[in-house]
């Protein structure tokens, strides 16, 4: 775990007892943000403890991003709860399988959480915080990043084409996290 950052990257415990390694997910979007100049900051609540999420919560990211699993809704609104009791000025926001395929249903899970990223969150992402680190509003991030949702806009999209996965950083690129 590496301290402070633009954005905390919080990847959730998968509740199982099992380890499998470094999320790939938190590790790629490390990387694209990383390949973008922002500062990043990863914890694996598998391997990271609810004392370290504290400690890098106060230090008050500009974005906390929630990797949500149907699994992990009630573990991932703690975070939430967690994150606007100890960080309030920060932006929640979520993204992963859940947040694309059930956008309403995990606003209403998780009703702390500013935003979602439906879809592929390699390019979205460091096009979200660049525009919130540059004092965009939401309806201005919402223009910019056509896949960002909002709890009042919680509409469908068609997703877009997938971006050039050559194009892509390695996810290797942030293990050091």
């Amino acid at each position: 775990m590496r301290e402070g950052g633009d954005i905390l990257l919080v990847h959730p415990s998968n509740q199982l007892g099992m380890h499998s390694g470094v999320p790939l997910c938190t590790a790629y979007l490390a990387a694209a943000l990383e390949r973008n100049g922002f500062s990043v900051q990863a914890i694996d609540l598998q391997l990271d403890s609810e004392k370290d999420l504290r400690k890098a919560l106060r230090q008050a990211p500009r974005v906390i991003g929630v990797t949500v699993y149907a699994y992990s809704l009630l573990a991932c609104r703690r975070i939430a709860r967690l994150a606007r009791s100890i960080s309030p000025r920060s932006v929640i926001l979520l993204g992963g399988a859940q947040a694309t395929l059930d956008t309403p249903g995990t606003f209403e899970a998780i009703p702390e959480a500013h935003c979602l990223i439906q879809g592929e969150g390699d390019v979205a992402l460091p096009a979200f915080v660049g525009h919130i680190l540059r004092g965009a509003s939401m309806e201005e991030c919402r223009t910019a990043v056509p896949s960002l949702r909002s709890p009042n806009t919680p509409d469908l999209l068609t997703l877009p084409d997938l971006c050039d996965i050559e194009t892509l950083p390695f996810a290797s690129a942030a293990f050091h996290l």
